[in-house]
């Protein structure tokens, strides 16, 4: 298995990042909000959870009861790899599934809620979305 790096302009205006490390992100929650962490968490999972219905209603995945993560599948067609390569490109990350599986997980990322405020996940995913779309958009011309 390799492991292909993606640099990622984490720093540029405007760019969500869905790929924060727990220790990170769970420090920020308790800087930069007014909530309890906890509540804060809830906030941006519900957010996170509303906004993959409406715009990913592909995506197969378990609420969280806790975390900082969400594990979610889309269909077999997808390839989360080359997703993860178009969704930087509209200025949203994630990690991709195969970073976590000896095997599987092609078509699978994992999706940080806890550092992206929650009146913002909705168009972090609707940048998902619309990766996803350009890659089938894509295969579909070729």
């Amino acid at each position: 298995m390799t492991f292909q790096a993606l640099k990622l302009p984490a720093s540029k205006p405007g760019f969500l990042s869905f790929t924060e490390s727990p220790i990170a992100v769970a420090t920020a929650a308790a800087a930069t909000t007014t909530t309890s962490p906890p509540s804060a968490l809830r906030d941006r999972r519900d957010a996170l959870v509303e906004a993959l219905g409406e715009q990913l209603p592909e995506a197969d995945f378990v609420v969280p009861e806790g975390g900082y993560f969400l594990w979610l599948t889309l269909a077999e067609d997808v390839d989360s790899v080359a997703l993860l390569g178009a969704a930087a490109e509209e200025g949203v990350a994630f990690v991709a599934g195969p970073d976590f599986l000896l095997e599987g997980g092609a078509n699978a990322l994992r999706l940080s809620f806890a550092s992206v405020p929650a009146e913002r996940v909705a168009e972090g995913v609707g940048r998902i979305a619309r990766a996803l779309d350009g890659l089938r958009a894509g295969r579909a011309a070729a």
